[in-house]
């Protein structure tokens, strides 16, 4: 069927006509004015094929006055630019509000082209099962339900959603057939908000799953979790799997299967002769052979038997291994000397002299503004030296072990600097006292009387420096006030120490050896004096000359002798 189009002088003249009509409702002049300006505008956009622009116009002028005219153009445009719905939906609300004023011949003319776009459009009817959903067709929204009646939809494929809080959102594709009625049952199902978990033990071994620390009971496990990360663990009395950490996803099911391993080991020992005492951890077991489940980790086995030097092993025992050990003991031991024992407490102190290896790294004066150059170099020329006791207790494994060290010592040196041209010397100082404090590990080699070891022990330096500067006439006496100043600091250290023992162990033993040590203090300034700077002809004329010293890490070496008692 084809469709008839107004020509615009009917539209005005439809517009004169129903303008004036009985039922029209009062406007504010200056409303009907601007309806008019956007009416007639619509009229001209109309009329140079702006079918889009023209819309717009008229459903402003419908806006603000609503008159049938308006009304009418814009059905009529929505139907130039194929909107066949909205346009059905306008002129089914033209006719149902201004049918009284319109003739026969017109009222004809209009249901004719709804009859039209009847043909071009299909009729959807929405039911929910739910009050208050929101219905959108195609990203529009449609209204809440329940919706007043059936709506006027285009031909083809359409996305229906319909939602609410606290249920699951309705989400569907329909495609629709010219006249078509289809009428739509919208059944919402309450919001999932958890995840399905289920998780199943490999062997089936008898083990309780941990979900967040909380005991879920025995494997296997199906249940719901609420969404995010989730530790689960699982554990029996024998057997035990590794922590795992698990996201749940809304909505979506996770399988997991654990494989639970042993949590104890296996240990088997035998011991030749067959009458020798096992013992592991401190505790005897009897003769001959013992094996027994132990927890992970190093355990102690000793074996004795009297007139035989005793075997001690340490055996590291993993978890879910089986570790089979044979334990000989060694000939008979002939009268004479004991065995030497390597394991056990042990102490030392000892004295040390040192010299700086590192050349002051870092520790430099400064030369006062305007001040004549020095002779010689402004880093001290003198090799300082440090002398002091370092004390050490530990306890010893076997040939390796743990011990904290202590050391105190004295450093001091001294440099002497010549300015160019003038008569007379500088003379520096520096003395400082240090404590080191540290812990650390000690390897020491087993033989009976002749042994060699070394200790390292990182740790923490408490260092006080007094820095005094003299100014000594040609006559090499002190004419001028001497400048003294100082800093403490705590920084960390390092003590180094190899020395070659002599004795049997249990027992006092004499060693000789070398020892290091460092410090490693933040950058300190001593100084400058307060006073006036000197002038520029030299430095014996000013009571106070502005000069600073700066100390940085020191490395010192040296020669050090002392007993060690114990093992």
């Amino acid at each position: 069927m084809r469709t008839r189009r107004w020509s615009l002088p009917a539209v005005i003249a439809a517009a004169l006509l129903l303008a004036s009509g009985a039922g029209a409702q009062p406007r504010p002049a200056s409303d009907l004015a601007e309806a008019k300006r956007h009416f007639e505008l619509g009229k001209t956009l109309y009329g140079e094929h702006a079918t889009a622009e023209a819309l717009a116009e008229f459903e402003l002028s419908y806006k603000l006055a609503a008159r049938p005219a308006a009304r009418k153009n814009i059905a009529q445009c929505q139907r130039d630019l194929k909107q066949f719905a909205a346009a059905y939906t306008t002129y089914k609300g033209y006719l149902a509000e201004f049918g009284a004023q319109l003739s026969a011949a017109d009222k004809a003319t209009v249901q004719r082209a709804l009859d039209e776009l009847a043909v071009l459009t299909a009729e959807l009817t929405i039911r929910s099962s739910e009050a208050g959903a929101e219905v959108t067709l195609d990203g529009r929204l449609a209204g809440r339900t329940p919706l007043d009646g059936p709506s006027r939809v285009g031909l083809g494929s359409h996305r229906l959603r319909v939602v609410k809080g606290g249920f699951e959102p309705f989400d569907q594709e329909i495609s629709l057939q010219s006249e078509e009625k289809r009428e739509l049952e919208v059944r919402l199902a309450r919001e999932v908000t958890t995840g399905h978990l289920a998780v199943r033990e490999a062997n089936g071994r008898d083990v309780h799953l941990f979900i967040d620390g909380a005991d879920g009971g025995p494997l296997p496990f199906v249940g719901d979790l609420p969404p995010g990360e989730h530790t689960l663990e699982a554990r029996g009395p024998k057997h035990a799997a590794d922590k795992r950490i698990i996201t749940v996803v809304r909505r979506e099911k996770l399988d997991l299967v654990l494989d639970a391993a042993p949590l104890l080991g296996h240990l088997r020992v035998a011991a030749t002769p067959a009458a020798a005492h096992i013992g592991v951890d401190g505790v005897d077991h009897g003769t001959g052979v013992w094996e027994a489940d132990l927890a992970p980790g190093v355990h102690n086995v000793v074996v004795t038997l009297e007139g035989y030097p005793a075997v001690v092993r340490e055996l590291d025992l993993a978890r879910g291994a089986t570790l089979v050990v044979e334990i000989p003991l060694a000939a008979p031991m002939s009268a004479g000397r004991p065995e030497p024992v390597y394991r056990g407490v042990y102490g030392g102190f000892g004295f040390l002299f040192d010299v700086s290896a590192g050349a002051f790294l870092g520790n430099a004066y400064q030369l006062p503004a305007g001040a004549p150059p020095l002779s010689n170099a402004l880093h001290l020329s003198s090799a300082p030296f440090a002398g002091g006791a370092k004390v050490n207790v530990g306890y010893a494994f076997d040939w390796w072990g743990i011990e904290f060290s202590g050391m105190f010592a004295a450093t001091y040196d001294a440099s002497r600097f010549t300015p160019a041209s003038v008569s007379g010397n500088i003379e520096l100082e520096r003395l400082s006292y240090l404590g080191i404090l540290g812990a650390g590990a000690r390897a020491t080699s087993k033989h009976e009387s002749v042994r060699v070891t070394l200790g390292v022990a990182p740790g923490v330096a408490i260092r006080a420096i007094n820095f005094t500067r003299s100014l000594n006439d040609s006559s090499g006496l002190s004419s001028n006030p001497s400048f003294s100043a100082g800093t403490t600091y705590v920084a960390p250290a390092l003590l180094l120490d190899a020395a070659v023992m002599f004795g049997r162990s249990p027992g006092t033993k004499f060693f000789l050896g070398v020892n290091a040590w460092a410090d490693f203090p933040p950058a300190r300034t001593v100084g400058p004096d307060t006073g006036g700077a000197p002038s520029a002809g030299g430095y014996f004329d000013a009571p106070n000359q502005m000069w600073k010293v700066t100390y940085g890490p020191d490395f010192y070496v040296g020669p050090t002798l002392g007993f060690r008692f114990g093992h």
